[in-house]
């Protein structure tokens, strides 16, 4: 049985990132980190580089509604959680599905 990797998009690029969620997704051989996003898009680019993730945006509205994430990890704060609230309304859902959404706060 052949298996395919988690593809994994991080909600911000920030120390809560940088320092666990990010190559906490890197360690694990099942998971691959397909994109990151932050409102701040050069933040972004910089972590892409940093990391080698492939893709990096200030847009997290397309990144929450792409089909091809099997995961969003929202590192944001509460404050700033409208990116949580629109991931579940595209789809994605905690827990049992096959499209999950992390945040931690």
């Amino acid at each position: 049985m052949a298996s395919s990797k988690l593809k994994v998009g991080v909600l911000g690029a920030g120390a809560w990132a940088q320092h666990a969620h990010i190559p906490g997704w890197q360690r694990d051989p099942r998971c691959e980190i397909v994109a990151i996003c932050d409102v701040k898009a050069e933040l972004a680019r910089d972590f892409a580089r940093q990391f080698n993730i492939p893709e990096a945006t200030d847009d997290w509205q397309a990144l929450v509604e792409r089909s091809d994430i099997d995961v969003i990890d929202s590192t944001l704060y509460a404050r700033v959680s409208s990116p949580w609230l629109s991931s579940m309304n595209a789809g994605y859902r905690r827990g049992r599905s096959s499209r999950i959404t992390t945040i931690s706060w």
